[in-house]
Protein backbone atom coordinates (compact mmCIF):
# COMPACT_ATOMS: atom_id res chain seq x y z
CA UNK A 1 0.00 0.00 0.00
CA UNK A 2 3.04 2.53 1.15
CA UNK A 3 4.50 2.04 -2.90
CA UNK A 4 1.35 1.99 -4.46
CA UNK A 5 0.62 5.68 -2.72
CA UNK A 6 4.01 6.71 -3.55
CA UNK A 7 3.62 5.24 -7.56
CA UNK A 8 0.26 7.22 -7.38
CA UNK A 9 1.87 10.40 -6.16
CA UNK A 10 4.98 11.01 -8.68
CA UNK A 11 2.65 10.03 -11.32
CA UNK A 12 -0.25 13.05 -10.48
CA UNK A 13 3.00 15.18 -10.14
CA UNK A 14 5.44 14.37 -13.09
CA UNK A 15 3.67 12.06 -15.23
CA UNK A 16 0.29 13.35 -15.95
CA UNK A 17 1.61 17.32 -16.49
CA UNK A 18 4.65 15.48 -18.73
CA UNK A 19 1.50 13.87 -21.40
CA UNK A 20 -0.50 17.09 -21.27
CA UNK A 21 2.92 19.11 -21.95
CA UNK A 22 3.29 16.55 -24.62
CA UNK A 23 0.21 16.59 -26.42
CA UNK A 24 -0.40 20.28 -26.03
CA UNK A 25 3.15 20.49 -27.62
CA UNK A 26 2.15 18.13 -30.31
CA UNK A 27 -1.02 20.58 -31.52
CA UNK A 28 1.40 23.51 -31.15
CA UNK A 29 3.93 22.33 -33.70
CA UNK A 30 1.01 20.64 -35.73
CA UNK A 31 -0.46 24.67 -36.24
CA UNK A 32 3.23 25.70 -36.39
CA UNK A 33 3.80 23.38 -39.60
CA UNK A 34 0.37 24.28 -41.38
CA UNK A 35 0.82 28.09 -40.80
CA UNK A 36 4.08 27.76 -42.53
CA UNK A 37 2.83 26.50 -45.78
CA UNK A 38 0.40 28.94 -45.22
CA UNK A 39 2.18 32.08 -46.12
CA UNK A 40 0.65 34.64 -48.53
CA UNK A 41 1.44 33.08 -51.63
CA UNK A 42 -0.14 35.20 -54.49
CA UNK A 43 -3.17 37.13 -55.28
CA UNK A 44 -5.92 35.67 -57.18
CA UNK A 45 -4.90 36.84 -61.17
CA UNK A 46 -6.53 39.65 -62.33
CA UNK A 47 -8.85 37.88 -65.34
CA UNK A 48 -9.85 35.51 -62.73
CA UNK A 49 -10.54 37.74 -60.35
CA UNK A 50 -12.90 39.30 -62.82
CA UNK A 51 -14.05 36.82 -64.05
CA UNK A 52 -15.82 35.79 -60.64
CA UNK A 53 -16.39 39.21 -59.48
CA UNK A 54 -18.62 39.81 -62.53
CA UNK A 55 -20.57 36.80 -61.61
CA UNK A 56 -20.63 37.31 -57.77
CA UNK A 57 -21.53 40.73 -56.40
CA UNK A 58 -20.55 40.15 -52.94
CA UNK A 59 -17.38 38.33 -54.03
CA UNK A 60 -14.65 41.36 -53.77
CA UNK A 61 -16.20 42.65 -50.00
CA UNK A 62 -15.73 39.18 -48.93
CA UNK A 63 -12.77 38.15 -50.85
CA UNK A 64 -10.22 41.13 -49.62
CA UNK A 65 -11.49 40.42 -46.00
CA UNK A 66 -11.44 36.98 -44.12
CA UNK A 67 -11.18 33.59 -45.11
CA UNK A 68 -12.37 32.38 -49.02
CA UNK A 69 -12.39 29.07 -50.30
CA UNK A 70 -13.33 28.41 -53.98
CA UNK A 71 -14.32 25.14 -55.03
CA UNK A 72 -14.89 23.72 -58.53
CA UNK A 73 -18.13 22.00 -58.69
CA UNK A 74 -18.40 19.17 -61.36
CA UNK A 75 -20.77 16.36 -59.77
CA UNK A 76 -22.92 15.63 -57.08
CA UNK A 77 -19.86 14.44 -55.30
CA UNK A 78 -18.38 17.55 -55.10
CA UNK A 79 -21.64 19.78 -54.03
CA UNK A 80 -21.57 16.91 -50.82
CA UNK A 81 -17.94 18.39 -49.85
CA UNK A 82 -19.36 21.75 -50.58
CA UNK A 83 -22.40 21.52 -48.56
CA UNK A 84 -20.02 19.59 -45.83
CA UNK A 85 -17.92 23.00 -45.73
CA UNK A 86 -20.40 25.37 -45.68
CA UNK A 87 -22.41 23.21 -43.22
CA UNK A 88 -19.47 23.13 -40.72
CA UNK A 89 -18.65 26.98 -41.16
CA UNK A 90 -21.38 29.00 -41.85
CA UNK A 91 -21.87 30.40 -38.61
CA UNK A 92 -18.38 32.38 -39.07
CA UNK A 93 -19.31 35.67 -41.06
CA UNK A 94 -15.44 35.65 -42.02
CA UNK A 95 -15.88 32.75 -44.06
CA UNK A 96 -16.69 32.91 -47.89
CA UNK A 97 -17.23 29.90 -49.92
CA UNK A 98 -17.50 29.79 -53.57
CA UNK A 99 -18.83 26.99 -55.46
CA UNK A 100 -17.97 27.38 -59.48
CA UNK A 101 -20.69 25.68 -61.35
CA UNK A 102 -21.25 24.54 -64.82
CA UNK A 103 -23.72 26.59 -66.37
CA UNK A 104 -24.86 23.92 -68.55
CA UNK A 105 -25.49 21.83 -65.06
CA UNK A 106 -28.20 23.86 -63.95
CA UNK A 107 -29.30 20.79 -60.94
CA UNK A 108 -26.12 21.91 -58.96
CA UNK A 109 -26.46 25.32 -58.91
CA UNK A 110 -30.39 25.55 -57.96
CA UNK A 111 -30.32 24.68 -54.35
CA UNK A 112 -30.41 28.08 -52.17
CA UNK A 113 -29.26 26.06 -48.57
CA UNK A 114 -26.44 28.13 -47.38
CA UNK A 115 -26.73 31.84 -49.28
CA UNK A 116 -25.26 33.52 -46.43
CA UNK A 117 -21.94 31.40 -46.68
CA UNK A 118 -21.86 29.49 -50.33
CA UNK A 119 -21.96 31.85 -53.39
CA UNK A 120 -22.84 29.45 -56.53
CA UNK A 121 -21.31 30.79 -59.66
CA UNK A 122 -22.31 29.37 -62.91
CA UNK A 123 -19.38 29.77 -65.54
CA UNK A 124 -18.74 27.48 -68.99
CA UNK A 125 -15.97 25.02 -68.40
CA UNK A 126 -13.60 27.19 -70.15
CA UNK A 127 -13.48 29.85 -68.26
CA UNK A 128 -13.67 27.09 -64.86
CA UNK A 129 -10.43 25.20 -66.08
CA UNK A 130 -8.58 28.97 -66.48
CA UNK A 131 -9.66 29.79 -63.06
CA UNK A 132 -8.89 26.35 -61.55
CA UNK A 133 -6.38 24.51 -63.72
CA UNK A 134 -6.23 21.32 -62.63
CA UNK A 135 -6.73 22.46 -58.92
CA UNK A 136 -10.22 20.80 -56.67
CA UNK A 137 -9.60 23.73 -54.04
CA UNK A 138 -8.26 27.50 -53.83
CA UNK A 139 -7.90 29.07 -50.29
CA UNK A 140 -7.24 32.49 -50.01
CA UNK A 141 -7.41 34.78 -46.63
CA UNK A 142 -7.13 38.62 -47.05
CA UNK A 143 -7.05 38.90 -50.63
CA UNK A 144 -3.73 35.87 -50.97
CA UNK A 145 -4.12 32.51 -52.38
CA UNK A 146 -3.03 30.87 -49.21
CA UNK A 147 -2.77 27.39 -51.17
CA UNK A 148 -4.20 25.08 -53.74
CA UNK A 149 -5.66 21.37 -53.54
CA UNK A 150 -5.95 18.84 -55.43
CA UNK A 151 -9.00 16.02 -55.70
CA UNK A 152 -8.21 13.60 -53.42
CA UNK A 153 -10.39 12.69 -50.14
CA UNK A 154 -6.97 13.54 -48.69
CA UNK A 155 -6.91 17.07 -49.99
CA UNK A 156 -10.34 17.65 -48.76
CA UNK A 157 -9.28 16.81 -45.55
CA UNK A 158 -6.45 18.87 -45.85
CA UNK A 159 -8.44 21.63 -46.77
CA UNK A 160 -11.13 21.81 -43.93
CA UNK A 161 -7.91 21.71 -41.62
CA UNK A 162 -6.42 24.57 -42.95
CA UNK A 163 -9.50 26.62 -43.53
CA UNK A 164 -10.31 26.16 -39.92
CA UNK A 165 -6.68 27.58 -39.20
CA UNK A 166 -6.71 30.43 -40.89
CA UNK A 167 -9.94 31.48 -39.36
CA UNK A 168 -8.95 33.62 -36.72
CA UNK A 169 -9.92 32.62 -32.80
CA UNK A 170 -13.77 34.08 -31.76
CA UNK A 171 -12.75 36.88 -28.47
CA UNK A 172 -14.93 36.00 -25.30
CA UNK A 173 -17.42 38.34 -24.36
CA UNK A 174 -15.93 40.25 -21.02
CA UNK A 175 -17.70 39.14 -18.02
CA UNK A 176 -19.48 42.29 -16.39
CA UNK A 177 -21.23 42.83 -13.36
CA UNK A 178 -23.72 44.93 -12.75
CA UNK A 179 -25.83 45.59 -9.73
CA UNK A 180 -29.12 46.24 -9.77
CA UNK A 181 -30.58 49.47 -9.43
CA UNK A 182 -32.88 50.43 -6.38
CA UNK A 183 -36.44 51.37 -7.13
Amino acid sequence: MKYFRGILVVSLVFLLPLGSYLYLRSGFNFRKEALEILNDKSELDAESFAIIEKNASTFKDRYNKGVTLIQKVKDKVDLKDLYFFAENLQVRKDFHLVGLIEDSNPELSSDTVFQKTLSRIPLPITEIERIMGEQRFILAKDSFVRNTYGVTVEDTKEVYEHAVILLPVKKRDKVKLQRKKEI
